[in-house]
């Protein structure tokens, strides 16, 4: 492959990266909640209204202090889209 560009045939860069090869974390920001999620994809979905995210070692914290609040092996998040941006 010449990679002689940068652009990619996906929708969006979202999309994009979570189609990749490489591991890479997320950090969700629910400040609605008071809660901060930090964790590797595993899957998703995006539509017109929602999207969905399955999370992999997930670390919680509150978000007003970050202080850690517990670690779980996975957790699925989903989101209307006007409630979040990718």
């Amino acid at each position: 492959m010449l990679q002689l560009t940068r652009k990619f045939s996906d929708l969006d860069v979202w999309s994009y990266l979570l189609n990749g090869k490489e591991d890479f974390y997320v950090i969700i920001r629910d400040v609605e909640n008071n809660l901060t999620y930090q964790g590797y994809p595993q899957a998703f979905s995006k539509d017109h209204t929602e999207a969905e995210l399955l999370l992999i070692n997930v670390k919680v914290y509150r978000y007003e202090d970050s202080e850690f609040l517990y670690e779980i092996d996975s957790m699925y998040h989903k989101f209307k889209n006007d409630k979040i941006n990718f």
